[in-house]
């Protein structure tokens, strides 16, 4: 049984610009729903327990999802511009 979901939403979505300047790329809707929510989604209806969320970009617009998805954990990688997603592995176990 897979225990534990990492999504890496840390970049700044630049291909998708202009959607992407003031809402990360994960948070922007697709027919009404966040792309994320449907990976979300997905990880509930198979029993996957814990799900961790890499953020960089305007990170803090992912809290309300605790709101749907009490068992998201965030990761916060502040250099993300810089390092990408390899510096916040160290944070999931």
């Amino acid at each position: 049984m897979v225990e534990k979901l990492i999504l890496l939403a840390a970049g700044r979505g630049e291909r998708l610009r202009p959607l992407t300047i003031n809402t990360p790329k994960p948070l922007v809707r697709v027919h009404g729903i966040h792309i994320i929510e449907t990976l979300l989604k997905a990880a509930r209806q198979n029993g996957i327990p814990s799900v961790y969320i890499v953020r960089g970009h305007l990170g803090e617009q992912f809290d309300g999802l605790t709101r749907d998805y009490p068992n998201l954990h965030f990761i916060d990688n502040p250099d993300y511009k810089g390092k990408n997603y390899k510096s916040a592995w160290g944070n999931c176990s």
